[in-house]
């Protein structure tokens, strides 16, 4: 009976740690998102968006993505402003999960580079992939391998934008959880690819690789040398672990020691 108890004490000791550590990580969480405007404005334009579509008549939610899809017909026509457009139309109040992830996503960013650079990094995924994906169809149109109604396919939403944010930020998770992180990434972004193979999951596939590989470059080029990605005892910039010398991550995305 004793060990028993001696068990589920230590079962309770060790669940108080791993508590204690979420706690942590939603509350700095929470502080990143509600100082980055650039988070609050964007996430926020989509998604009173896709709230006025969700109450729009059928028509006109089938005429708005039609419209601003990025396809080969919309891509030739007009192409700069098809793609800004793409970016901001989710036809589905599902969609807005994705949203709420490219929240944090930009939130992040902004506490690490700023503004400027967080956006650079999203449309550098998402015009670079979609670009990616029409190469792919003009040769598979070319050489007879895919119907021609690919040309009039529907494809909106800021999911290549929020998969190379996530690979770009990849750089400043604790190296302790980096290969987990970029295995989620790739199960999430790539997995579907293995049961049905579409172009979008060669968008995504093309914008975590970019996003990556902008986090490598990202971690070698701040100040002549490499970047220090987050110290493995914090978490949205809250220390996790008490030591002689404490290290945080300000807001500005600098690591400071504390004495």
């Amino acid at each position: 009976m004793g060990a028993l108890t001696s068990a589920a004490q230590a079962d309770v000791a060790t669940r108080r740690p791993v508590r204690a550590v979420l706690r942590r990580a939603l509350v700095g969480t929470a502080h990143v998102v509600v100082r980055s405007d650039l988070a609050l404005v964007v996430s926020g334009v989509i998604t009173a968006l896709t709230i006025a579509l969700t109450l729009s008549p059928d028509g006109v939610v089938q005429q708005v993505v039609s419209s601003t899809s990025t396809n080969l017909a919309n891509l030739r026509t007009h192409p700069v402003p098809v793609l800004v457009a793409s970016l901001f139309v989710v036809p589905d109040l599902e969609g807005l999960l994705l949203v709420l992830v490219l929240l944090v996503a930009l939130a992040y960013g902004q506490q690490w580079v700023g503004r400027f650079a967080t956006v650079v990094v999203a449309v550098i995924g998402h015009v670079g992939a979609t670009l990616f994906v029409a190469i792919l169809l003009i040769t598979g149109l070319g050489a007879h391998l895919i119907p021609r109604s690919v040309v009039y396919a529907e494809d909106v939403g800021v999911s290549y934008a929020l998969a190379a944010l996530l690979g770009w930020l990849s750089a400043r998770v604790p190296r302790r959880w980096r290969v987990w992180y970029t295995a989620m990434l790739v199960l999430y972004f790539l997995g579907p690819a293995l049961f049905s193979q579409t172009f979008t999951d060669a968008g995504h596939a093309t914008a975590l690789v970019i996003g990556l590989s902008l986090a490598v470059l990202s971690a070698r080029s701040a100040q002549g040398g490499p970047v220090r990605s987050a110290p493995d005892d914090a978490v949205g910039g809250i220390p996790l672990a008490a030591d002689d010398e404490r290290r945080s991550v300000r807001p500005s995305g600098k690591e400071v020691v504390e004495e």
